[in-house]
């Protein structure tokens, strides 16, 4: 059940399964071991890792760590917010589905800028003129 929820390799679900086997309380072992899943965005490396204090009888803890991007529960989240964000879209009556004509300007003329920032405030072009001299040259 958790190989298939959490997407786990095969060699990870026959050893979380094997050891398993010999725990005393598999079902609450099973619900914490699937709380940490759920916060992993790579559940069959975790699972490898936790076999070790699970084959030593150490207790299963809480997760104490938010969701990885890219774990189950963090794609849970992002399909809450995109649902939401649609629905609020469908509600506004009267607006263009299309691009304004600013944005489509604005995007043309990024492509011609010389592609640097600019000169720095207070440093004259190279054609302005000779450079100023330093405090080494000047004092040196």
């Amino acid at each position: 059940e958790l190989a298939k929820k959490f997407g786990l390799d095969a060699q990870a679900s026959a050893k979380l399964a094997e050891v398993l086997g010999k725990r005393d309380d598999r079902k609450k072992d099973l619900k914490q071991i699937g709380k940490h899943l759920e916060l992993s965005n790579k559940p069959s490396s975790l699972c490898m890792l936790m076999l070790k204090d699970l084959r030593a009888g150490l207790p299963v803890k809480d997760p104490e760590y938010p969701p990885a991007v890219g774990s189950y529960a963090h794609k849970r989240g992002l399909r809450k917010d995109t649902r939401s964000r649609s629905r609020r879209r469908r509600r506004r009556p009267g607006r263009s589905s299309s691009r304004s004509k600013s944005r489509t300007r604005r995007s043309r003329s990024r492509g011609q800028r010389s592609g640097g920032a600019g000169p720095l405030p207070g440093h004259a072009p190279s054609s302005a003129g000779p450079r100023p001299t330093t405090l080494l040259e000047r004092f040196g």
